[in-house]
């Protein structure tokens, strides 16, 4: 899939602050200040920012930002001093302290006595702003209170979602195939998901100046357990798919929950590691010597912002189900009204009963025995609609007669039977005669 397809969907956005570095609160701070319409949002060199690690321009003048990533610690009075003389050297309205933690009391009250124009946003207040800006701060020592899951269908829901998957390939008349399933055991576990949400902007310097920029973001989906890339059939499924935050169990009998075993930072590392490999490129240039060298350009850690990290459950159903005459199992992700996406084992549906080969594309229901058969398959063909009442009917069932000694008319019993009587057309078996 790619990367505009993900990002058409609009998944929760939620940040793990304890996950964070300090550049990478810079960027998160960043990003929603210019999500809340403070202006123009500029982000300092990371190395001698001068008391500043944002600068915001707007119709008003310009505001100073400084940034402390320092999770539940207290903030003093230096770093209000050092961010003052940075107001007034550049001639800012206004200066304002970030941080993860708190700020002291000498702190608070070294801005009333000065009446200095800084503003203090600490942890709860970032919290605040965060949400308003559309975004979910989460302490890691909390990360178990965020799981979400996608919807699971009831029972009914997912007998209804299997008709109109079988109905796709099998075709049965007069018998509705919704008359020929029943469900008879369901097992659903809750398998642990990662959907991760990034962006990348590196630039490639030699001599010759910039030679490259990767500039993209996208998301993605890693195996709660593995921590490798989910299927891409399976991710293209998800993604299409609404989060709620809650499970409805009330039509489910039994449900295996597999927890999340990983560390936030441990999930960071890897996801890193993959938006590295997607996002390194070869790139030739000449020069100034006008000779043509080649270089292996990859992004660095700091050039790398994971804004979202969601954990998610979802539903991994497997079924035995009543087809016809004969038992079926499936696996599927459960999708709840969405329907559902089928893995490995569908082919245990879709196999004819007569040679036993997979129905690659339409097959029949029989509607006298009850056989699943594909229509043709290269020169053998097990399935047929009765010429005259089109039931749906297998070789094992058919009966025909020949018409202009060429043509063979293939018909079903009770058609047969009919032909004999009203004119006189006697019918032979066709598993005997083809």
């Amino acid at each position: 899939m790619e990367e505009s397809e993900y990002l058409s969907n609009n998944h929760t956005e939620r940040i793990y602050i304890g996950s964070l570095d300090g550049f990478e609160f810079e960027r998160l701070c960043g990003r929603i200040f210019s999500k809340l319409g403070y202006g123009d949002v500029k982000l300092t060199s990371p190395v001698k920012d001068e008391g500043k690690d944002i600068v915001i321009s707007s119709s008003e003048g310009r505001v100073l930002i400084e940034c402390k990533h320092h999770l539940n610690s207290s903030i003093g009075r230096p770093t209000v001093q050092k961010l003052h003389s940075a107001i007034i050297a550049e001639r800012a309205i206004k200066g304002i302290i970030v941080t993860t933690g708190f700020f002291s009391t000498e702190a608070i009250s070294y801005i009333r006595e000065h009446n200095l124009p800084i503003e203090l946003i600490d942890k709860n207040i970032l919290c605040d702003l965060a949400t308003r800006a559309g975004i979910e701060l989460i302490d890691v020592d909390k990360e178990d209170a965020y799981i979400l899951s996608f919807p699971v269908s009831s029972t009914e829901t997912m007998e209804n979602n299997l008709c109109l998957f079988i109905e796709k390939k099998i075709y049965s008349y007069p018998i509705p195939i919704r008359e020929k399933i029943c469900i008879k055991k369901r097992e659903i576990s809750l398998l642990p998901v990662y959907l991760i949400k990034y962006k990348v902007d590196a630039v490639f310097y030699t001599t010759v100046g910039c030679i490259h920029r990767e500039q993209s973001e996208g998301l993605f989906f890693l195996d709660g357990d593995t921590l490798k890339y989910l299927d891409k059939n399976v991710a293209n499924y998800l993604n299409g798919l609404p989060i709620e935050k809650l499970i409805d169990r009330s039509n489910i009998d039994s449900m295996t929950v597999h927890p999340f075993k990983r560390i936030i930072n441990e999930v960071k590392e890897q996801a890193v590691n993959i938006i590295k490999a997607k996002h390194t490129a070869y790139v030739r240039y000449k020069g100034n010597n006008n000779q043509v060298y080649s270089m292996k350009c990859i992004p660095k850690k700091r050039d790398i912002f994971i804004y979202a990290i969601t954990q998610i459950y979802v539903a991994m159903n497997q079924l035995l189900f009543k087809f016809s005459n004969q038992q079926k199992n499936i696996s599927m992700i459960d999708g709840g009204n969405k329907g559902f996406y089928p893995l490995d084992n569908e082919g245990n549906i879709f196999v004819c009963d007569i040679c036993s080969k997979k129905i690659t594309k339409k097959g029949i229901l029989c509607n006298d025995c009850g056989a699943v058969v594909h229509t043709k398959h290269f020169f053998r063909t097990c399935g047929f609609s009765c010429s005259l009442c089109k039931k749906t009917i297998c070789r094992n069932c058919a009966f025909y007669y020949r018409k202009y000694l060429f043509l063979r008319i293939v018909v079903c019993k009770e058609c047969k039977e009919r032909l004999l009587i009203e004119k006189n057309i006697y019918c032979l078996p066709f598993k005997q005669g083809a």
